[in-house]
């Protein structure tokens, strides 16, 4: 049989991730997506550690950790920025790439400010770079998951650009535009139409038989 949720949990308490998907979803009266913060307020587990060697491993772990403590269907994703002239660094470790003792919570502006600096040790000021997405929708409910991936390429730039956006957004020049306008310079339309996250959740969304209202999650019948 079929059974059809209308609460999702997002993996993330990033109000910049909940807003964009929102959006590549669909803002449907029909479908909640809550985050970690809705779903535990200032009780929220400790993290888990993300320690697989992809992409999708890591979206996995977080999917899985997260859907059996709140007992909801959990959308995780992991996406980083990887930089050719760096031999695709930072990659799975974009968003703790520049963590230390003395700046345990960077920004972006510092995870950028560090990305360029490495970049101007090299004698440059832009590289081919893409963007990389992983997706994992896991039910605990029923031990089950659908994945999803997604790539943008284009230039990694140390000429920053555009307010609408997150992470290395605004100094990442897709190839769609020509390297006219960053990630951060397009309105969510545009820009879903060609990020990382926007191909993962159109393939999620077929493939995965997620669509702008419920999510369909085959069950085994009761024998």
């Amino acid at each position: 049989m079929l059974k059809e949720f209308k609460k999702i949990m997002l993996a993330t308490s990033s109000d910049g991730k909940l807003r964009e998907f929102k959006e590549l979803l669909g803002n449907e009266d029909d479908i909640e997506l809550v985050t970690i913060k809705d779903v535990f307020g200032d009780n929220a587990p400790a993290e888990p550690e993300e320690n697989g060697k992809s992409f999708a491993d890591n979206a996995l772990i977080k999917a899985k950790y997260y859907s059996e403590l709140s007992k909801l269907p959990c959308l995780a994703d992991d996406s980083g920025m990887c930089v050719d002239a760096l031999d695709g660094f930072p990659g799975l470790i974009s968003k703790r790439f520049c963590i230390t003792a003395e700046n345990p919570n960077p920004t972006d502006e510092d995870h950028n400010m560090e990305l360029i600096k490495m970049l101007h040790k090299k004698g440059l000021t832009e590289s081919r770079a893409y963007y990389e997405c992983a997706l994992v929708l896991y039910n605990a409910e029923v031990n089950y998951y659908y994945t999803a991936s997604g790539k943008c390429y284009g230039q990694y730039k140390d000429q920053g650009s555009g307010s609408n956006g997150f992470s290395f957004d605004r100094y990442f020049w897709p190839d769609e535009y020509g390297y006219n306008f960053s990630l951060a310079d397009l309105v969510d339309a545009d820009k879903n139409k060609i990020s990382h996250r926007g191909l993962a959740v159109k393939e999620m969304k077929e493939n995965m038989k997620l669509n702008k209202t419920y999510v369909l999650i085959e069950e085994k019948e009761n024998e």
